[in-house]
Parts: C-alpha cells; sequence; structure tokens
C-alpha cells in the first residue's frame, strides 16, 4: 500500500523582481526570522525571499495580530 502524500502547491513565481528597501535593523530581524526557520526546515534552503513569500499564507487570528504588531513598531 502506497503511503499517502500530503498535497504540495506547485506554483512558480512570475519571475519578475520589485525594490524592497529595508532598513538594517529589519534586514537583519529578517535574517534571523530565516535562521529559526531553516533550524526547522534543514534540508529545505531557506532564503529571505522564501520567508517574504510565507508570510503570504498566514492566515489564523494570532499570526495577523503578531503581524500587526510589528507593523505597529515602524
Amino acid at each position: 500500500m502506497a503511503r499517502p502524500t500530503s498535497p504540495r502547491i506547485h506554483d512558480t513565481t512570475t519571475g519578475r523582481s520589485f525594490t524592497l528597501r529595508l532598513t538594517n535593523n529589519e534586514k537583519k530581524a529578517l535574517e534571523g526570522l530565516m535562521k529559526k526557520v531553516q533550524k526547522e526546515l534543514p534540508r529545505k534552503h531557506v532564503t529571505m525571499s522564501l520567508i517574504l513569500r510565507g508570510v503570504t499564507y498566514l492566515e489564523g487570528k494570532e499570526a495577523i495580530e503578531t503581524l500587526v504588531k510589528g507593523i505597529r513598531l515602524m
């Protein structure tokens, strides 16, 4: 019997880039988050771009509240 597999999203990017300006503190925070996620996904090559794209999937109330708190600090 085959093992059930979880559905995976196979989506490609548009290939277009856009300018994203970050302060040094924001870049350091993003790098720190990237390292934390990398520890959780050791077989995946985690990049800052991947982190930012992953944020688009946040839906839980607690995650949104945390994001709002971070924005308010800016």
